[in-house]
């Protein structure tokens, strides 16, 4: 029985080693931010009577398919018109907690947390006689 007990120790000791020893990727917001098909701009939204006082707002960038225009990118959200569909950056939302001071209850607000390409399916329009 202690001889199953030791080779399961070794096996899970060799597992968790190589899980620790394997390259992780890790992304910053600022380098990745505008390098997707729908590029983001972050906006920190600063209120003094609010807990927490800053969040950070990811919203699609005014222009969003300025990248592909500057890299001549033809697919995606950098092509917006397709013959069976339609594709536009949008903004994905979430829900935050927060409390504002003098408020005994938190309340939940709605944030801009990213910005993806949406496909819309489309039809073509009956003909007119």
């Amino acid at each position: 029985m202690s001889r199953c007990l030791i080779i399961v120790f070794i096996f899970l000791f060799v597992a968790a080693a190589y899980v620790l020893a394997r390259p992780q990727k890790e992304f910053v917001l600022s380098d990745v931010a505008n390098k997707t098909m729908c590029p983001i701009e972050v906006e920190i939204n600063d209120n003094p009577d609010r807990i927490p006082r800053r969040i950070k707002y990811l919203k699609c960038a005014a222009r969003p398919n300025k990248l592909c225009s500057e890299r001549h990118i033809q697919h995606g959200c950098c092509r917006q018109h397709h013959h069976a569909f339609v594709t536009e950056c949008v903004e994905i939302y979430d829900w935050v907690q927060v409390t504002f001071k003098g408020q005994d209850a938190p309340q939940a607000i709605k944030v801009p947390v990213g910005c993806t390409c949406l496909i819309e399916e489309t039809t073509a329009a009956a003909e007119v006689r």
